[in-house]
C-alpha cells in the first residue's frame, strides 16, 4: 500500500458516493450503489484514522494544505436513500456532507430520488448542504449555450425556492465539463464545483474544478483505504490520457 512507503498524501480528498441501499433503477449493474453495511464500515475506517479531518467543502476549500490529510463526502444525483440510511449515520458521527441533486428528478417525484418533502428534510438536518447536478442530468458538454444557462439557472431557482437557502454548489452531471463553460456556470452564481477527476486537491486553482474520488460497491475496507490515503491517484493519469 501507498501509505506504507511515505504515508498518506496530504491535501483536501473529496469523496463522491451515489446511492446506499441495495439497489435502486438507474444502476442495475450496482457498481455506484454501495450496501449500507459497507457504508457504515468506511464511515468508521474514516472516523478512526488518525491522519485525517473531516470538514465540510468551504472549510476544506479554505484550509488546503500539503501537511495534513483533509477530507469531505459528498453524493450525487440526490437518492432518497441519502437522508434515510446515509443521513442518520453521518449525523450520529457529527460529519458534515454535500448532496448534489439533480432538481427535475425531485420535481416529477421519481423513484428512489427525493421528493419535495424530502428535499426539505434533508436540507434542514445539521450539516447538511444541498448543491444542484443539473435540472434534467444532460452532460454539460452535450449543451448548447442556451441549453446549459437553463440548466444552470432553473436546477438553482428550483432548489433554493424549495430549500429556502442559497446553492452555490455544483457537480457536473456524467463527470462532463471544460474550462469553456466556467463563465457561465460562475455568471449562474456557482462557487465550488465537483468533478469525477480522481485525485486529491492539495493545490486549488479553481474552486469549480475539484477533484473527487469516486466510491464503488467494489471497494473493499482496505481498498477503500487505499483511496482515502492516496494510492489510486494515479487513475487521474489515465482521465488525461483519455482527454
Amino acid at each position: 500500500m501507498y501509505r506504507n512507503i511515505i504515508g498518506p498524501r496530504n491535501g483536501f480528498r473529496l469523496l463522491m458516493y451515489h446511492s446506499i441501499s441495495n439497489g435502486v433503477e438507474d444502476d442495475p449493474e450496482n457498481f455506484f450503489t454501495v450496501n449500507p453495511n459497507l457504508f457504515k464500515k468506511q464511515i468508521k475506517i474514516l472516523k478512526q484514522s488518525n491522519y485525517l479531518k473531516i470538514v465540510n467543502l468551504q472549510d476544506g476549500l479554505k484550509l488546503v494544505t500539503n501537511k495534513k490529510l483533509q477530507l469531505s463526502i459528498t453524493f450525487d444525483d440526490g437518492y432518497a436513500d441519502n437522508l434515510y440510511n446515509a443521513a442518520p449515520l453521518m449525523l450520529s458521527n457529527n460529519i458534515p456532507f454535500t448532496v448534489f441533486v439533480v432538481s427535475n428528478f425531485v420535481k416529477k417525484n421519481v423513484k428512489d430520488y427525493l421528493s419535495q418533502n424530502e428535499l426539505i428534510e434533508l436540507s434542514n438536518l445539521p450539516g447538511v448542504t444541498i448543491g444542484s447536478h443539473g435540472l434534467t442530468h444532460t452532460p454539460f458538454t452535450d449543451l448548447s449555450t442556451k441549453e446549459l444557462i437553463n440548466e444552470l439557472t432553473y436546477s438553482k431557482k428550483y432548489l433554493e425556492d424549495k430549500i429556502g437557502k442559497e446553492v452555490k454548489y455544483i457537480s457536473y452531471p456524467h463527470g462532463k465539463i471544460n474550462y469553456n463553460l466556467l463563465k457561465y456556470i460562475k455568471e449562474t452564481g456557482y462557487t465550488i464545483g465537483g468533478t469525477s477527476n480522481f485525485n486529491i486537491n492539495n493545490k486549488i486553482d479553481e474552486s469549480l474544478l475539484l477533484n473527487r474520488n469516486v466510491i464503488t460497491a467494489l471497494d473493499s475496507e482496505n481498498y477503500f483505504r487505499q483511496k482515502i490515503e492516496g494510492s489510486c491517484d494515479w487513475f487521474n493519469l489515465i482521465d488525461k490520457i483519455k482527454n
